[in-house]
């Protein structure tokens, strides 16, 4: 298993998924 070490986030301009994106970001920086 190779270890997840980036991310690529694509957003979109709605602010509805700009906290979707935001959500995965905290999300990723907890797994680390």
């Amino acid at each position: 298993v190779v270890p997840l070490t980036a991310a690529v986030i694509v957003t979109t301009p709605q602010k509805l998924s700009f906290i979707d994106v935001a959500k995965g970001v905290r999300m990723f920086s907890k797994l680390k």
